[in-house]
């Protein structure tokens, strides 16, 4: 019974392409990649490389990521799209759950109303090619998902490039903790008047690799649930070794997230909570503690940033400005600059001054619809939904191309496949049938 791992990559056979660990002494198998060998499904592999790997390509290529973004944007449209077209999905309006039905609804009402403050906005002023990669971002990508049949296997291919390159953050992380090797990039903060080093892995971002973990840890606690025994320890190892590089990374708001994530999916007692329940209570503490500097002692930048924001949404409540590019690569900071260029620390004011308050509400009303249908399953869909919600109120989960994909794409599984257990069950952790559902 040893707990030998060897991986072995599988041709193409008969309709199947897999990448397995095999475990000797039992004869069982852990399939942790897989595609059926069609065009399709090699569509969905590209895409979901794609959006990995566009946090780390202007590190990998050393180019600015206004050169490198539009590159990585065409492969993930093409890849995306000609993988919607290969075999588009039956389109299902009404569930036996009509949270979810309800939550659908929502969803492309609000899709509606971005639509339509876009072309307005379109009407009067020249958008710029950046803005309408983010109207693409926010907008056109649910319609793509909607209509595409693999969004399952999509965040499924995410995952696994995810771990591995949260292997490879780490591995850099703790060689630079130990002044074996030097990062290209390095950043920190001042916590009880010392100086905390972040360390940002081979992406060069810590928000970046910070997500990255996040992914990756979540999918490796819900492999840990359904392996062997094993193959526990080893698993196990790793998401211990993936979040002490995300503590190196310091990347507060995936370390909270990711706890409570892994918390609903370790602990049964916490299953029996709504998601909806955990979705706002993590917004609810997030800005709490922005607005008081619990976070930051004496630093109010975050704080004075959302009550510009808010401001910003009352100028604009019904219809909105249009989509607002905000380039995340600039080196600009202190509030004066940041607030000219439209942070305002929280993605439901973005929406909200972008598309009008009324199709941000809707949106986040969609989310909870559907975090409080009935699931039979925890998984990583359900997981990354509730966490996505959430950062709403203190960031963007539609900002990026990576965020925004698993967002849509665990929304929309939600709405349209959930409901299929057989489905669930491959993607997600089978638990008590109250799991994270409304009694």
């Amino acid at each position: 019974m040893g707990a030998t791992l060897v991986a072995s990559v599988f041709p193409l056979m008969r309709t199947k392409v897999g990448i397995y660990v095999r475990q000797f002494g039992d004869g069982g198998d852990l399939k942790l990649v897989w595609t059926d060998g069609s065009p399709a499904s090699y569509a969905i592999w590209t895409t979901a490389f794609a959006a990995v790997f566009s946090l780390y390509a202007h590190t990998f290529f050393g180019l600015s990521s206004t050169v490198v973004t539009p590159v990585i944007a065409l492969i993930i449209a093409v890849g995306l799209s000609s993988g919607t077209i290969l075999e588009i999905s039956i389109f299902k309006i009404f569930d036996r759950d009509l949270r979810r039905t309800a939550s659908l609804t929502l969803t492309v009402l609000a899709v509606i109303l971005m639509t339509a403050s876009t072309v307005r906005s379109a009407s009067y002023r020249n958008l710029s090619l950046q803005e309408w990669g983010v109207f693409s971002l926010q907008v056109a990508l649910p319609i793509l998902l909607m209509l595409n049949s693999r969004r399952a296997e999509l965040v499924g291919a995410i995952a696994v490039f995810c771990i591995g390159f949260s292997l490879l953050d780490a591995l850099a992380n703790f060689l630079a903790w130990g002044h074996l090797i030097e990062l290209s990039e390095y950043s920190g903060r001042i916590e009880d008047d010392i100086l905390r080093v972040r360390y940002p892995g081979i992406s060069g971002n810590t928000h970046a690799a910070g997500l990255v973990a996040m992914v990756a840890i979540f999918s490796l606690t819900i492999r840990l649930l359904r392996a062997s025994m094993n193959l526990k320890i080893p698993i196990a190892a790793l998401i211990i070794i993936i979040f002490a590089s995300l503590v190196l990374i310091d990347a507060r708001r995936y370390t909270g997230m990711s706890a409570v994530g892994v918390s609903i999916l370790l602990l049964p007692a916490l299953r029996h909570i709504p998601a909806w329940a955990y979705s706002i209570a993590l917004a609810a503490w997030a800005v709490y503690g922005t607005m008081t500097n619990v976070f930051d002692p004496g630093d109010d930048l975050r704080a004075r940033l959302m009550i510009s924001g808010y401001h910003r949404v009352l100028n604009h409540q019904l219809i909105g400005t249009g989509p607002v590019y905000v380039d995340s690569s600039s080196d600009q900071s202190g509030y004066s600059a940041l607030e000219a260029m439209g942070v305002t620390e929280s993605g439901f004011l973005d929406l909200a001054i972008s598309y009008g308050l009324p199709a941000a509400l809707l949106l986040i009303t969609a989310c909870l619809f559907s975090l409080a249908a009935d699931r039979r399953t925890v998984s990583i869909f359900s997981v990354l939904l509730t966490v996505f919600t959430a950062e709403f109120a203190f960031g963007n989960p539609v900002s990026g191309f990576l965020s925004a994909i698993l967002f849509y794409s665990s929304l929309i599984f939600i709405q349209q496949d959930e409901s299929n257990s057989n489905l669930s069950a491959k993607y997600g952790y089978k638990s008590y049938p109250t799991s994270l559902s409304v009694s």
